[in-house]
């Protein structure tokens, strides 16, 4: 199955193939499907190791079945790219609200702006090269995660919950983001940064704000949120994103609204910046199908 999706993946969704491969969608009721689906998907399971189409314990249905198929990878040909995320001057009126979360690279600050709350995540501004390795032409962290929103945006993802709405990137000097953060309770290492960044300025993405959300765990996941989980993890893909880091902290999940979406994109691929496949694309949604239908499983 996963050769015939590979062929025209992202353009293709798993969920629009007939018959519909039910091991997609491990716990799935069969009841719901025909006899002639139920024998198919059953054939599905059996060539992929697994002994129904609702075991998760075997082979996973988005692997490759065909070992030759990633030997010579399936570029992505046609493709136009997105226009650049729109410029948020700093004129606008922001009021700095509270720290959310700081490491080396970034920090998250929730904001108000227009009435409502937002986040802004703030990297250092930087040349394309990295300074620690000495490595030229190597994308910084900011544009990287930039260029993946701005795909992102174009195509609808952020619209359709998949991943967080961007409304756009600032820049601040180091003066502007140490006034403006001066009454808030800072740690020290959220002070450093700013420190860091004193004499070259932040660039920031400003993203929608969560309410209600926790990271991904056996506790807060289920069938039907996984499978949310996993169509919005297509949703990035169809945008010609590759995420990067499928991993349990970059997924939100919102049970009181049926919601789920990929965050952290710092990662990200996008053909503007490297080379990209469709096979890298399907893997990620295979590692993604892993890794969401696990935790359903340690659940139970």
């Amino acid at each position: 199955m996963s050769t015939i999706l590979l062929r025209a993946y992202p353009e293709q969704s798993p969920w629009t193939l007939d018959p519909p491969p039910m091991g997609l969608t491990p716990c799935d009721d069969s009841a719901s499907h025909s006899p002639e689906q139920q024998e198919e998907a059953l054939k599905q399971a059996h060539a992929a190791g697994r002994r129904s189409a609702s075991d998760t314990s075997a082979s996973n249905p988005l692997s490759l079945d065909n070992e030759a198929l990633s030997l010579g990878p399936l570029r992505l040909e046609e493709y136009t790219a997105p226009p650049p995320l729109p410029f948020i001057p700093t004129t606008t009126p922001i009021t700095f609200v509270q720290a959310r979360r700081i490491d080396r690279d970034s920090g998250v600050l929730r904001i108000q702006m227009q009435e409502a709350d937002r986040v802004v995540k703030l990297c250092i501004d930087s040349d394309a090269t990295l300074a620690e390795t000495g490595t030229a032409q190597t994308l910084d962290v900011f544009e990287r995660e930039a260029a993946a929103y701005a795909r992102l945006l174009h195509a609808g993802a952020c619209a359709s919950g998949a991943v967080p709405m961007c409304y756009g990137r600032m820049q601040f000097t180091g003066l502007e983001l140490r006034d403006a953060t001066a009454s808030l309770d800072l740690q020290d290492e959220f002070r450093d940064f700013i420190q860091r960044g004193m004499s070259s300025g932040f660039k920031g993405l400003v993203l929608e704000f969560f309410t209600g959300s926790a990271v991904l765990s056996s506790e807060n996941i289920t069938p039907a949120l996984a499978e949310i989980g996993l169509k919005a993890l297509y949703a990035v893909h169809n945008a010609y994103v590759k995420h990067g880091a499928v991993k349990r902290q970059n997924v939100v999940v919102m049970p009181a609204v049926n919601r789920v979406a990929w965050v952290g994109f710092d990662c990200a691929t996008v053909p503007e910046n490297g080379p990209l496949s469709r096979q890298d694309l399907l893997a990620e949604l295979a590692d993604g199908w892993s890794m969401l239908y696990e935790h359903v499983v340690s659940r139970t």
